[in-house]
């Protein structure tokens, strides 16, 4: 995650659906509380990613497709994005942790960057602290720039398959940003499941939120208990009911191996 992507369309996404899990700062959902691990990658993206702020246009059709989807979400979003325009400033990630409006005010944020050179000793020693930070909650939401790395080079851009180990030890739910990055790749959903739910790993429920306007974005939920599962499913029924429904695709990996589709 870097400053730039913060208040963009797919940050408008991230928070919406951690708000949908975890609840708001004025309605928080029990035994949902928020963790988040940057992952955060420092200086700017040079593929220029970061400008898709559109969606923020006062607009008819901006306001039927985003603002009412969540209206305090998007509100304070273009607020942050507004002010720091206003001031010739840049976006940063303490823009989302400082807001009263955005996510819980029990959340608890691990943002130091990640450490350069990525050494596997000194990433080690980061998910340490990072692991520590976030020990208390029960949902923790891992945010790199592209996602899960299934190879074995230590990427700043990536969580390594080492360190979702460790995470999902933790025995939390978690929620795991992916992007597709073979574009060619039809079926890059079902292939991140599959490692995902293959030995060592082995997750028992696990569920793809694919971002419909960005296809190529999607979000990984892992749980390890029958009690997770049920708060999961009760969270995405009620975005299934609501305005954001029209942006989300949902398919789920059962205990049983059965993919279902919502």
């Amino acid at each position: 995650m870097r400053d730039c992507y913060v208040g963009d369309i797919g940050d408008f996404a991230n928070n919406g659906l951690l708000r949908v899990l975890c609840g708001t700062p004025q309605e928080p959902v029990f035994g949902m509380r928020l963790g988040i691990i940057w992952y955060r990658n420092e200086g700017e993206d040079p593929r220029g990613y970061g400008n898709e702020i559109g969606y923020l246009n006062p607009s008819n059709h901006n306001r039927r497709t985003y603002r009412e989807c969540d209206p305090d979400l998007y509100a304070d979003l273009q607020r942050i994005v507004g002010e720091r325009m206003a001031r010739n400033e840049n976006r940063r990630i303490e823009d989302i942790i400082n807001s009263p409006m955005i996510l819980r005010c029990d959340t608890q944020h691990f943002a130091d960057p990640l450490p350069m050179p990525a050494t596997a000793p000194a990433r080690y020693r980061w998910l340490n602290n990072a692991m520590g930070q976030t020990a208390e909650s029960d949902v923790i939401f891992l945010n790199p720039d592209t996602g899960i790395t299934w190879g074995v080079k230590t990427s700043r851009h990536h969580v390594e398959p080492s360190e979702l180990m460790r995470l999902l030890r933790m025995n939390k739910i978690l929620v795991i940003y992916q992007h597709q990055q073979q574009q060619n790749d039809a079926n890059w959903i079902e292939n991140n499941a599959r490692k995902l739910r293959q030995p060592p790993r082995q997750v028992p429920y696990l569920w793809a939120c694919i971002w419909r306007p960005q296809p190529q974005r999607a979000y990984f939920i892992a749980a390890g208990t029958e009690e997770q599962r049920a708060r999961i499913e009760e969270c995405l029924a009620t975005l299934q009911k609501n305005p954001w429904a029209m942006h989300w695709c949902i398919s789920s990996w059962q205990a049983d191996g059965e993919a279902r589709l919502t």
